[in-house]
Formats: structure tokens, C-alpha cells, sequence
């Protein structure tokens, strides 16, 4: 540890620097402000004590600007370096915004992510982690009258501070402080067939084949934009909301995969002339359809993703064939003679 000044046509100019080299942290230069020796000596020593306290966090965030030397050495008179923002907490958000879209399970989620953390750089282009209880706390006043739309950046928010500091660290726990806006859920009804054929004949073949599959399979949006496949008689889904989103669905119809971003996708059934649709409606109507259907309670719950057991915990491989097996043919059944019907498997 050493104290310095720049000179300039041999003269000494400007503050005494506090300098700190070692393996573990590299070179950390920062001027002190102070024109005394006497007074910048502290600041040199402060480095030399947090080193030999292991506190390399703080030494990163004074190195790289997160932190000042005033600002540590008063925390640490106080006894308040744990009140200190941590490293992890000073990344700043488009920083970390790519990777994280990266990270995203499916498409769908990736662009909601993107979506949020854009939103949230329009109010603050330097923004940190450390900085969005704040922010949040600024949108919740200003989107009171939009309840689901602060829901979902402050709900994206949180999950960014959990992936990145972890669900123990002290900024996931200040965001968790904040409260999600109250709302009334509407009541989302299932397709009727003769609105579904309309839907479809408007989207075009290709887009309402997708439609029709979203429908027969109960997939999110998120899943169907995202990784599922076939396998005999059955769809795998590797849903990753809750427990049971990995789960299996039954074949009633060879599935036509998404040709489009759900972006788009969601803004072609916005423009419906009969009135606004939602993709989430789909989701309902392969409920309802099951109900009809009458598949059982627990076998529906379980291709919705609702179950929180694993479908081996319970059931035989052989079984599970055998009773996707029968849902499907339950299902077509149901569906046959409509304007809306299956085709049948080749």
C-alpha cells in the first residue's frame, strides 16, 4: 500500500491516491480528495484492512467505480460495512440483460423478460439491481390503475434479483417487502366451437392450425413457443412454471408446430374484428373440453400441469400408454360431428 501524487512538469497536482496491488484483486488506484498526507494516510490504510479482512467484494466495487472511499471508510467507523451494497448487487441491468434473456426457458419468456427490463431502462438508463425496489416502488404508484401490468415487471424484476443475488441475499428479500397490486381476475371463457371455426377461418390456415393445436393440447403460450415434442401417443411438454409443467398430454391430432413469434401471434388475434382474443383461451377450452369429455378429475389436473406429483409416483409406464391412449379417443369423440373436429391420425 502506498500513497501518491500525479506530478506534471515535475509538481505535484491534484489529491493524494491511495494504491492497493495484490494477486486477488488486481491494481486499485482511486484518489482520495484529500491534499493532506496525513489525512489521505486513513484511506491507504482502509485498503490495507478490508484486503487483510478478505472483504474482495468491496475492493471490486471500489475498483470499479460501485463504491467510494468516503463512502466505505464512514460505513466502516460505523460499523455498517454489512449494510454495504454487495458486488452482485451494483451490476447494472444492461449489463445483465442479454444473458438473462438468454437464460429464458422459451421464447415466450424470453421476450417478457426483454420487454421488462427495457421498460425499466426508460426510467433509469444506468439503473443497478440495487436499484429496482426503488423503481418498482416508483411504478406501483404510477400503474395503480393497471394492476396486471405492474404485476408482471415487478414479478420479472424479482425473479432477475433471485437468479442473480439468490433468494438469502438482502435485496430479494427488500423486493419481496413489496406488495403486488390487488386486482379482479376476469373470467376467462372457453372457445364455443362456432367462434373457434370463425377465429380459425380468420387467422388462415397455417395460424389457425396453431390455434386448433393450442386447443387441443392445453399448452401456455410459453410451452407451445418453447420445447415439447412427440412421442407416440402422447406430447411431451417441458413446461417449466410449476412442479408439474414438465408433463405429458395426450395425441389427439398431429400438432402443427408455431411458424411464428408469439409476438405476432398474439397481436393477429388482437386485430380480430369480433373483439379481442386471448391465446390463454385456448388453455381453458382444452379444459373444458376434458370436463365434457369426461376425463377424470386427477388426469386432467395432471395434463394441465396442475398436479404436483410426478406421473411415475403414481402409475405404471403401461398404464399411462393405456389411459393417454383412451383421453385421446374420449376426446375425439367428444369432438366429432361439430363444426370444429379432429382429423383423424395417419
Amino acid at each position: 500500500m502506498t500513497l501518491y501524487r500525479a506530478k506534471r512538469d515535475g509538481k505535484s497536482i491534484g489529491s493524494w491516491c491511495a494504491e492497493l496491488e495484490r494477486v486477488r484483486v488486481g491494481q486499485i488506484r482511486l484518489a482520495t480528495g484529500e491534499y493532506e498526507k496525513r489525512k489521505a494516510q486513513k484511506y491507504d490504510d482502509l485498503l490495507s484492512e478490508l484486503y487483510q479482512e478478505e472483504r474482495l467484494d468491496i475492493l471490486a466495487g471500489l475498483k470499479n467505480g460501485n463504491l467510494n472511499l468516503r463512502q466505505v471508510y464512514a460505513a466502516k467507523s460505523q460499523g455498517r460495512l454489512g449494510q454495504l451494497p454487495k458486488a452482485e448487487t451494483l451490476q447494472r441491468l444492461d449489463a445483465v440483460r442479454d444473458a438473462w434473456v438468454k437464460e429464458a426457458g422459451s421464447p415466450h419468456t424470453a421476450e417478457g423478460r426483454k420487454f421488462v427490463l427495457n421498460r425499466l431502462l426508460r426510467m433509469q438508463a444506468d439503473a443497478t439491481l440495487a436499484d429496482l425496489p426503488g423503481l418498482c416502488g416508483l411504478l406501483r404508484s404510477r400503474l395503480s390503475e393497471k394492476p396486471r401490468s405492474f404485476n408482471h415487471i415487478y414479478m420479472t424484476a424479482r425473479a432477475l434479483v433471485r437468479d442473480r443475488c439468490g433468494e438469502r441475499s438482502d435485496l430479494y428479500r427488500e423486493m419481496r417487502e413489496i406488495r403486488a397490486l390487488k386486482y379482479r381476475a376476469r373470467k376467462v371463457h372457453p372457445f364455443s366451437r362456432a367462434e373457434l371455426r370463425e377465429i380459425m377461418d380468420w387467422l388462415g390456415p397455417i395460424r389457425g392450425r396453431m390455434l386448433w393445436t393450442l386447443c387441443l393440447t392445453g399448452m401456455r403460450p410459453g410451452e407451445y413457443w418453447g420445447r415439447w415434442e412427440v412421442d407416440g401417443p402422447l406430447i411431451r411438454v417441458h413446461g417449466t412454471k410449476t412442479a408439474g409443467s414438465d408433463r405429458i398430454v395426450p395425441l389427439i391430432e398431429d400438432p402443427a408446430e408455431p411458424t411464428c413469434s408469439y409476438t405476432a401471434f398474439r397481436v393477429m388475434l388482437g386485430r380480430y374484428p369480433g373483439g379481442r382474443v386471448r391465446p390463454y383461451r385456448a388453455r381453458h377450452t382444452f379444459a373444458h373440453w376434458a370436463e365434457r369429455a369426461r376425463i377424470p378429475r386427477s388426469r386432467r389436473q395432471l395434463y394441465l400441469g396442475h398436479s404436483t406429483r410426478s406421473i411415475t409416483d403414481d402409475y405404471e409406464w403401461s398404464e399411462v400408454q393405456h389411459f393417454v391412449k383412451r383421453d385421446a379417443e374420449r376426446m375425439r369423440r367428444f369432438l366429432q360431428g361439430g363444426r370444429v373436429s379432429v382429423r383423424k391420425l395417419a
